[in-house]
């Protein structure tokens, strides 16, 4: 059961760290629009 805690506080740390991490690189596809295409795809 203690397994089962931790992979559910694991997923909500890693899905609050992809946010923190995904919108400034979104905002910085908006200010910089020559990031390569394959940049934006992989992200």
């Amino acid at each position: 059961m203690v397994i089962s805690f931790i992979y559910t506080y694991l997923a909500s740390f890693l899905v609050t760290f992809a946010e923190f991490v995904v919108s400034p690189l979104s905002t910085a596809t908006i200010y910089y629009p020559e990031v390569p295409e394959e940049l934006k795809k992989s992200s």
